[in-house]
């Protein structure tokens, strides 16, 4: 597909007919967590135990959801509930993890 003229319609697997625009849109979709913020991009494969991020909530919105996806535990890093109003962002592969790096960055 990569380098077909725009438009080209092509077969992906048996019954679905991707553009090269769809596979474009997939590539940004399924990368983005790997370059926007990798530390919940790794937690929720497991690569990494946990992360903590300090940055605006609404930065990380679509992050939290694949990492709450992918069973990692999030958290605010003030000790709450993790919201949109959270001054930081904790993500550890288990809730024993999480809670205790929560504890350390109070």
């Amino acid at each position: 597909m990569i380098g077909s003229p725009p438009g080209t319609i092509s077969a992906e697997g048996d019954r679905d007919y991707v553009t090269e625009l769809d596979v474009a849109i997939q590539y940004q979709i399924r990368d983005h967590p790997h370059r926007a913020t990798p530390g919940l991009a790794w937690v929720g494969e497991g690569r990494t135990g946990a992360c903590v991020i300090l940055a605006k909530p609404w930065d990380l919105a679509a992050d939290i959801v694949m990492a709450r996806e992918a069973c990692a535990e999030v958290y605010s890093s003030d000790g709450g509930t993790y919201s949109s109003e959270s001054p930081g962002t904790v993500a550890a592969s288990s809730s024993s993890l999480g809670e205790r790096l929560v504890s350390l960055t109070r």
